[in-house]
């Protein structure tokens, strides 16, 4: 399974959280760090010549791969990574994590408590998890945020949010036809939309989650997203599942950074599924 982690805005290796857990866990696995080309500026070669040296001299198994210059922002570079990278590098399960990310675990499922990972075994307990699925035949699977998950006392959710951490079969993508990298920001509730609503249940570990320090931190997303982008994309989003997707506006409190409010969705995945999966099973086209 081929790991993934695009980066924008933090050449320098303190602030990559997520391979700072693979340091700390020794973890040896491959992890492809995407980056800005050196067309978009200073940033790229900054991350070669500092940030990865310093994460290989930590001991980090970490390559740097170059995002093509038309594959700029967010969206269009998940689509690069499962697309052309996981032909690169002959990988037909990827995961993608975000850059900024911490790890837990639910230790006992009929309780909300749950701790940091900082071991390796349970740390490849994660990702194993992750890709066994894809092996059972999900075509997407991920962790759940930290932040919600303490009412669930089952190890895994079908059918439901993903996002920050996920992994898919992209050769699966490919014969089920659905189109990547249409929105600018929220690509990801549009993809599991697109594979839900053509009856294909994604699962989602309540076991093990992501957690984020802060969204909105310097660099990332926040380099580039701004309230009139996110409320777009919010509308689109509708305008594709119109059915199962409600805009609303959030309060985003401190965490994002010059947007008091957002542009939101609710999203019905559980009908969106289920109605996917009726039309499957009677052989009917779903959008």
């Amino acid at each position: 399974m081929l790991i993934a982690v695009p980066s924008r805005g933090r050449p320098v290796w303190q602030t990559q959280v997520t391979l700072r857990n693979f340091i700390n866990m020794k973890c040896k696995r491959l992890v492809v760090l995407c980056i800005p080309g050196p067309k978009l500026g200073w940033e790229g070669k900054r991350y070669r010549n500092s940030c990865i040296a310093e994460l290989e001299n930590r001991g980090v198994n970490v390559k740097a791969e170059y995002v093509p210059e038309e594959y700029n922002g967010i969206s269009h570079t998940r689509k690069w990574i499962l697309t052309e990278l996981a032909e690169k590098y002959n990988e037909s399960n990827v995961l993608m994590l975000d850059d900024d990310m911490d790890f837990c675990y639910r230790p006992d499922m009929a309780s909300p408590s749950l701790e940091t990972i900082k071991d390796l075994p349970r740390f490849e307990a994660m990702l194993d998890l992750l890709e066994d699925w894809l092996l059972q035949g999900f075509v997407h699977v991920g962790l759940a945020a930290r932040q919600g998950s303490n009412n669930t006392y089952e190890p895994y959710r079908e059918a439901t949010r993903m996002m920050n951490a996920y992994a898919y079969d992209t050769i699966a993508l490919k014969e089920i036809g659905v189109e990547l990298g249409r929105l600018p920001v929220m690509e990801d509730f549009d993809l599991t939309l697109q594979l839900l609503r053509r009856g294909w249940p994604n699962r989602v570990s309540y076991q093990y989650v992501w957690n984020q320090r802060g969204s909105g931190a310097e660099g990332g997303c926040s380099s580039y997203r701004t309230a009139e982008m996110q409320m777009n994309a919010a509308k689109e989003l509708q305008k594709l599942h119109p059915n199962y997707v409600s805009v609303v506006m959030k309060s985003t409190g401190s965490v994002w950074k010059d947007m008091e409010e957002r542009g939101d969705v609710i999203v019905q995945w559980q009908k969106a599924y289920e109605e996917g999966k009726n039309a499957r099973d009677q052989g009917e086209q779903c959008a």
